[in-house]
Order: structure tokens, then C-alpha cells, then sequence
């Protein structure tokens, strides 16, 4: 049986914002502890009350700020020339508003005036909406229900618990962006949850399972990507028909705009410490149909 190896684990704890990096992580059924536990979001104009999230797609810059500290009881943002926030982490928060991504809602805390107005004056309002911060705790079902027969809910605003993309299929899209004599795509625009080696180049899309000691990892399906991978990270700068998005669709053998896998967790509900160098056994979905 293949074996391939985690090379890096990243978690965003506000989404979009930057990823940060870990030499160990903690995994459970709704996927990494600390990973998209905040999202910034603004008042919807719809008059439904409720918040639409606000990631790279709509604010770039985004992609530049910090997380400098996270921990049980604080979360600390830095932001070049505006300086720190510090957040207090609620253990146990009160209900606030409906906040959506895309199709899926959840409960969000609000965290208040002061870093709202930070957030504000950094990004410019949103649809002539201030922007808000909202940590999630509450748990919501985000993988699709065809994906899911006994999926465990999450505590985090998106669509599936992990996802994961190979250091192979990241140098052969950059090969092929060489070839246009356009700028190199990092693995941090595209933000998976585990950065995995030793796959052949887009071999993640023909795999069942990644099988570790206490728990598998389930791919259900690959990532449809959107603008949010043309932003680089380390100026926030949208680089348009120069990102790789527009470049993808050729760049990809299967002729799609995609790139990596989302994933769900399967334990025995248990959190479970992985680490970089860690390696997985393989199931591909030709062995499952045989």
C-alpha cells in the first residue's frame, strides 16, 4: 500500500486571514482545533439581518493580516502600520446573529465595537457596512448530506472540516505558469488544512481515503477554486489574469478549475495529535470499486 507524508499542517483561525502553522495539531470528527474559529462579516443589505462573511474575494488585504498569538482565552491580530488587536476568546458565548457563507449559517459571537473599527479603518466598509468580527462556537453540520451519513458538526463556517493539497500537483501547476512566464503560485494561496508529499502531480483526485493509526481521512470531492487564490499573501496584492485562476483550467489535467481535495474526518471521536512527518497509508477510489 502507497504511503505518503503530511509535510505541513496550517490552520486560519479567522478565515482568510493568514494561515498559520503548526508543529502539532489536534485533530477531531469536525476537523482542526483553533481552525476558522473567526470570520470577519458585514451586515447583508438584503434588510435579513443576518451577516454575509468577508474573505479574500472581497478584501484582499485580508491575506496580510497576522494572527501573532491564539490561545484559549485570547486571539491577537497585527496588521502593518495599524498595529495589534487582542480578542478575548469567549468559552462560552452568547447567542448573536446569523452569519452565512454562501449557503451555509451558523451562530456567531460578536466581538465587539473596538475591533470592528480597527478592521473597519484598515479595510474600508463593505457595501456600506462596517466589518465585524465573529467567533463560532455553536456546532453546525457544513459537509453536503450526500457527503455525510454521520457526520459530526463543526464548530466553524465552511463547507468540510479539512482540506488537502499535494506538494506535487503545486509544482506542476507551476511549471506549466513558468511555461507563461507568469508569476509562481504559493501552497499559502491556496490554504489547505494538511500540505501533503509524495503523490504524483493531482493524484489527491483519484483517492478513497488517507488511512493514519486512530482515523481516516475521507476525500469527497475536489476544491472549486475562485479569486481568492489570485491574492498574494504577503503584499495582498489581486494579481487578476496573472494569478493562477484564470491558468488553472488548462494547468489541470482533468481540464478544471481545481485544485486539491476537501476532506472529512472519520475517528472514533476522540481528538487525536498529528504532526508534520507523519505518514498516511493510501485508498484509492479503483480499489473501493473493486
Amino acid at each position: 500500500m502507497k504511503v505518503v507524508t503530511i509535510r505541513d499542517i496550517g490552520i486560519c483561525p479567522v478565515k482568510s486571514m493568514g494561515t498559520v502553522k503548526l508543529d502539532e495539531a489536534y485533530l477531531t470528527p469536525g476537523g482542526i482545533l483553533g481552525d476558522r474559529q473567526f470570520a470577519v462579516a458585514a451586515l447583508n443589505p438584503n434588510g435579513s439581518g443576518e451577516y454575509e462573511s468577508i474573505t479574500r474575494r472581497e478584501k484582499p488585504h485580508l491575506a496580510i493580516f497576522n494572527v501573532t498569538k491564539i490561545d484559549n482565552a485570547t486571539l491577537q491580530l497585527s496588521y502593518p502600520g495599524h498595529g495589534e488587536m487582542s480578542i478575548s476568546i469567549e468559552s462560552t458565548p452568547t447567542d448573536g446573529p446569523i452569519v452565512c457563507h454562501y449557503q451555509h449559517k451558523s451562530i456567531g459571537f460578536d466581538c465587539g465595537d473596538q475591533v470592528s473599527k480597527w478592521l473597519t479603518t484598515i479595510l474600508e466598509p463593505y457595501k456600506g457596512a462596517e466589518l465585524r468580527l465573529f467567533q463560532f462556537v455553536h456546532p453546525h453540520t457544513t459537509v453536503k448530506e450526500d457527503y455525510s451519513g454521520n457526520c459530526s458538526p463543526a464548530g466553524f463556517l465552511d463547507r468540510h472540516p479539512i482540506t488537502i493539497a499535494g506538494i506535487q500537483s503545486l509544482d506542476a501547476l507551476n511549471d506549466y505558469l513558468g511555461g507563461l512566464s507568469l508569476p509562481r503560485a504559493t501552497m499559502e494561496q491556496f490554504a489547505p488544512s494538511l500540505t501533503v508529499a509524495d503523490f504524483e502531480p493531482f493524484e489527491e483526485h483519484t483517492i478513497a481515503l488517507l488511512l493514519g493509526d486512530q482515523f481516516r481521512l475521507r476525500l469527497d470531492e475536489p476544491i472549486k477554486r475562485c479569486a481568492y487564490i489570485n491574492v498574494k499573501v504577503d503584499t495582498g496584492e489581486n494579481l487578476g489574469a496573472k494569478g493562477p485562476l484564470k491558468h488553472l483550467k488548462n494547468g489541470h489535467p482533468k481540464g478544471d478549475v481545481i485544485f486539491g481535495e476537501c476532506a472529512s474526518v472519520i475517528t472514533t471521536g476522540q481528538t487525536i495529535k498529528i504532526t508534520p512527518g507523519l505518514q498516511l497509508s493510501v485508498e484509492y477510489k479503483s480499489d473501493k470499486d473493486e
